[in-house]
């Protein structure tokens, strides 16, 4: 698969970065577009003396042990969420949808 590129050569590849890339087998409608976009949430993350500080602006902040573990969610966190660096390592999401 290439993508940013058009296959005669008439552009110069892309140079860039691609991120939160779905793939589908038909063209979405404006409308399914327009969701995937407002969808999109990106968790911020700033180390802060000790400790780590976590913005979102949408959604339910999830944690869990292992990176493909079971995510639960963080109870009474909102943005801007501030957690003690400790030896037990966290992962973190952001559950969008229910």
């Amino acid at each position: 698969m290439v993508l940013g590129h058009r296959g005669d050569s008439a552009f110069l590849p892309f140079d860039g970065s691609i991120d939160e890339v779905a793939v589908y087998n038909y063209a979405l409608s404006e409308r399914q577009a327009q969701a995937h976009y407002l969808n999109s949430v990106s968790i911020g993350i700033a180390n802060s003396g000790g400790t780590i500080i976590l913005t979102w602006p949408i959604g339910t902040l999830q944690s869990a042990p292992q990176v493909n573990g079971v995510y639960t969610n963080v109870p009474r966190a909102t943005s801007p969420f501030t957690n003690v660096i400790s030896e037990s390592q966290s992962f973190f999401r952001v559950q969008v949808s229910p």
